[in-house]
């Protein structure tokens, strides 16, 4: 149980006694040692696996409790190790327990046998136990997967929600994983685990299963013989679409929520998912989920002073980038490069260097479409957070991007106050793509060096789409709309580019672009 039923987060979860009392009896079904001990139990009146339940709650070592789960709340008993050393415990006793298997068996001259059930002593080790007992569980919750397909909204007995809870991690440990990723993929499942365990719970569900099949993906050269054909199984384009799916599923899901606290849980919960969108560079989607997420805590009239309000808040932040430019080289708006002498001493392998920044702590240069999701076939270089830094390799004097070998270049003019991109569609490309970077850590144009990259104290506009969290909004929109169909006049007088979606703030025109800044 302890070996078997555990999370790196949580060493003694409650388990449904009925769930732990079926391994048992897998176990002693499946191991000829363990079949001769069931007669020798009799003796001492221990009839079933209920009774062995009950001798570990009197010895102390497992603790019980009943509970009422399901939407219908039907009664049922859950057990959990006493004390996280049981944990450690088990993985002794069941690593010592199948080397005495292996000598028995060495002994009698039974290794074919022995083969069923586990591999050469050579290859045995703690993982492959967890595999084996893992395929176990997953048997034992096998008569339950045509519920996953079913479109019913009957009640779940106990069994589905511990089903719902531990299925997929079983079946993760097990390494049955094209065979997880479909479970997790099928709508109905996550439907089922958000009605029956809650919102935030079956949230966090998904994204440490998503974590642990990211994990799984990293290391499949290590996998063994089972899975070596499954390797490419868990890559991360089907992640990306499972984190999508419930991206989709649970703003929809939320309009149909009434109390304030499942509100607030649809709240933590879209935070949560955010944050994971994040490690997926799904940048501009994480955005949608922490800005539904300010949503549904404003719904319930949260004062902006709440800390569910400043948290997340704090994490819109993260996406206020800012545009890169050529600024004079003794400007105070120079940004410095954090890896500037690797990037000057090749020192990086295939993967490059991210291009990180040392004048702004926790900030790097990012191509900004994937923070505004303008899909303009430019894409400018701005300032944002450093788990968004473009991963650069140098060619010569150039700059490229890792992933399609773009250069990185000045946009059009190596003149001061211009913007720079990564674009490889014209022939000058290159050539305002030659670099310098310096001794103090600045990056200057090869052809311009007292200019060099910096940012502007002011926000750049950008084109998003109509019905963007971003849009801004006039103070003036009623006076703007009626001076439309307006003939031009020098002597009529304008009309202030004040925001009300940004308090004291106003649009100031600049030689290049259009910028926000306060009043």
């Amino acid at each position: 149980m302890a070996v078997v039923f555990h999370r790196d987060e949580n060493l003694r979860p409650w388990v449904s006694q009925n769930v732990v009392e079926n391994l048992w009896f897998k176990l002693f079904d499946s191991y000829d040692d363990l079949k001769s001990c069931r007669s020798k139990l009799k003796r001492y009146r221990i009839d079933s696996m209920t009774d062995i339940t009950h001798l570990l709650c009197i010895m102390g070592l497992i603790d019980k409790r009943s509970v009422k789960e399901g939407r219908s709340m039907i009664k049922s008993c859950e057990i959990q190790i006493h004390h996280d050393l049981l944990f450690e415990y088990g993985k002794i006793v069941v690593i010592e327990f199948t080397q005495e298997r292996i000598g028995a068996n060495r002994n009698d001259g039974h290794s074919v046998e022995f083969k069923n059930h586990f591999a050469d002593a050579d290859a045995i080790g703690f993982q492959d136990i967890l595999i084996r007992w893992n395929n176990l569980m997953v048997e034992c919750y096998s008569c339950h997967f045509e519920s996953v397909d079913s479109e019913s909204d009957s009640d779940s007995d106990p069994t589905d929600v511990h089903m719902l809870y531990w299925l997929p991690h079983h079946m993760i440990k097990a390494k049955k994983l094209s065979a997880v990723l479909d479970l997790l993929s099928k709508r109905n499942f996550l439907r089922d685990r958000i009605n029956t365990l809650g919102v935030l719970e079956g949230t966090k569900l998904y994204v440490y299963d998503i974590r642990e099949l990211q994990k799984m993906g990293k290391i499949g050269h290590e996998w063994d013989d089972q899975c070596s054909t499954n390797e490419n199984v868990v890559n991360k384009t089907k992640l990306t679409s499972l984190i999508l799916m419930i991206g989709n599923f649970l703003p929809n899901y939320g309009y149909a929520l009434c109390s304030m606290e499942s509100k607030v849980e649809m709240g933590h919960a879209l935070v949560l998912l955010g944050v994971t969108k994040q490690a997926f560079a799904l940048w501009h989607e994480s955005l949608e989920c922490f800005n539904n997420a300010l949503k549904f805590f404003q719904s319930i009239d949260l004062d902006e002073n709440h800390p569910y309000i400043i948290s997340t808040k704090r994490h819109i932040d993260v996406f206020d980038v800012m545009g890169v430019f050529l600024v004079p080289v003794a400007s105070q708006y120079c940004i410095k490069l954090k890896y500037a002498k690797r990037f000057n001493d090749y020192d990086y392998g295939p993967s490059g260097l991210p291009m990180e920044l040392s004048s702004h702590p926790g900030k790097g240069i990012v191509d900004m479409d994937e923070f505004i999701g303008t899909n303009c076939g430019l894409h400018f270089a701005g300032i944002g957070p450093k788990e968004g830094s473009a991963c650069m390799i140098r060619e010569g004097k150039n700059l490229c991007s890792i992933t399609n070998g773009v250069p990185f270049r000045c946009y059009n003019q190596i003149v001061n106050g211009y913007p720079v991109v990564w674009d490889d569609s014209d022939k000058q490309a290159k050539q305002n793509g030659e670099w310098l970077i310096r001794d103090d850590d600045k990056i200057a144009p090869v052809q311009a060096p007292h200019l060099c990259l910096g940012t502007s104290p002011q926000c750049l506009l950008h084109l998003v789409s109509r019905d963007s969290p971003n849009r801004l909004t006039f103070q003036n929109h009623a006076e703007l709309k009626e001076s439309q169909n307006q003939v031009f006049s020098k002597d009529r007088k304008g009309i202030p580019l004040i925001l009300s979606s940004h308090q004291n703030c106003c649009i100031l025109y600049r030689n290049i672009d259009p910028v926000v800044i306060d009043i």
